[in-house]
């Protein structure tokens, strides 16, 4: 099984996580409308292989801090995997460009969001989709998190 644990202090920007099962270990993470270089995490077998024939592997805990404005997109295989009516993958490099202009159209978590989902969907169709395509997008405001 596929999993991702993440914990984010609301007050300090620290983002911490594991992902298991996923050759991407690393979220999608943006800063100024410009993606990050990926950080080097190593990858985790999934959760129901972990400890298979003796193995004792254990997710790599992976830590970053955000500035204000920073978002992530935590994603599975199946958002870049999805293919056209010709074959051609989705693919990182149009998910990276397609994050990069709607950060800095400066649209609501949600609505990026559903813009990401949509444009999935549309380089898939018409056919469904052969992988879960999961994503999670989280955009950190310092400013928000202090005035709670």
């Amino acid at each position: 099984m596929t999993a991702i644990a993440a914990a984010l202090d609301i007050t300090t920007g620290l983002l911490t996580w594991a992902v298991a099962g996923h050759p991407q270990p690393q979220p999608l993470h943006l800063r100024r409308a410009h993606a990050l270089a990926p950080r080097d995490v190593e990858a985790s077998p999934p959760l129901g292989l972990m400890g298979w024939a003796g193995g004792d592997h254990v997710p790599q805990l992976a830590s970053v801090g955000l500035e204000p404005g920073d978002s992530l997109l935590f994603y599975t295989d199946g958002v870049t995997d999805a293919r056209d009516g010709v074959g051609e993958a989705f693919g990182e490099e149009r998910l990276r460009d397609l994050l990069e202009r709607a950060h800095s159209s400066g649209r609501e978590p949600a609505e990026v969001l559903r813009h990401l989902v949509r444009s999935v969907m549309e380089h898939n169709a018409p056919a469904p989709l052969r992988d879960d395509a999961t994503t999670i997008y989280v955009r950190w405001d310092a400013a928000a998190a202090a005035r709670r």
